[in-house]
C-alpha cells in the first residue's frame, strides 16, 4: 500500500509538472498574439501620433538644358496625426536626391546609371532662421520652390527622378516633428530645346 501510494505521488507531480508546462506555454502563446494584434489607436481607427506626409510635385515636366536652368517644385507637408505638431521650414531641403533614369532617345545600350545627393546640415546655423510651422490635426504647409539644376550632372538630357528628405533634429520646441522624412519619388525629363 505504501508503494502504491508513492507511484500515484509521483505521477501527481507529474501531472501538476506538465500542467505547469501548458499554462506557461499557454500564456507564451497569448503575449506574442498580444503583441502582434493591432494598437488601441489602431482598432479605433485614431491616427497614430506624430506623422508627417511628405509630398513633392514637379511644376514643369520638360526643363531645357541651358546655363541658370531652374526646377519649379511644390513641396507639401500635411500632420496626418491627431496632435498639432511643428515643422522647421529650413529641414525642407536637409537632403536632396537626383537619379538619371533613362536617356531621352531611348538609347539604353549606353546608358550609365547616375546620382546626385545633398545633404544640408539643419543645425549648422546657415541659411534662413528657424522658422517653425504649426499644424493642426489634417492641416498642410506647402511651399514653392526653385531648385537650381546647376552643374556638369544636370547637362545630360534624359529623364530624371527627384526625392527629397525633410530632416529637424532640434530639441526645442517639444512638439516639433523630429528624425527625417523622405518624400515621393517625382520625374522631369531634361532636354536640348531651340537646337535645329
Amino acid at each position: 500500500m505504501g508503494r502504491g501510494n508513492i507511484t500515484l505521488r509521483n505521477s501527481a507531480a507529474s501531472v501538476c509538472q506538465l500542467n505547469w508546462y501548458r499554462l506557461f506555454l499557454l500564456l507564451f502563446c497569448l503575449v506574442l498574439i498580444r503583441a502582434q494584434s493591432p494598437g488601441a489607436d489602431e482598432r479605433s481607427g485614431q491616427k497614430p501620433e506624430g506623422k508627417v506626409l511628405y509630398n513633392l510635385i514637379i511644376q514643369q515636366p520638360v526643363v531645357c538644358i541651358r546655363p541658370g536652368t531652374n526646377l519649379s517644385l511644390t513641396v507639401e507637408l500635411r500632420n496626418d496625426s491627431n496632435r498639432i505638431l511643428s515643422i522647421e521650414e529650413r529641414g525642407i531641403l536637409y537632403m536632396t536626391h537626383f537619379r538619371q533614369i533613362r536617356l531621352s532617345d531611348g538609347d539604353d545600350d549606353i546608358f550609365e546609371a547616375r546620382t546626385l545627393d545633398s545633404v544640408s546640415d539643419p543645425m549648422s546655423g546657415r541659411g534662413p532662421a528657424a522658422q517653425l510651422i504649426r499644424l493642426k490635426p489634417g492641416e498642410a504647409f506647402r511651399k514653392a520652390i526653385t531648385y537650381p539644376l546647376s552643374g556638369d550632372f544636370f547637362s545630360r538630357d534624359g529623364v530624371y527622378a527627384m526625392r527629397l528628405t525633410y530632416g529637424a533634429f532640434s530639441d526645442k520646441p517639444t512638439n516639433l516633428f523630429k528624425g527625417s522624412l523622405e518624400s515621393n519619388e517625382a520625374l522631369f525629363q531634361l532636354s536640348v530645346c531651340g537646337v535645329e
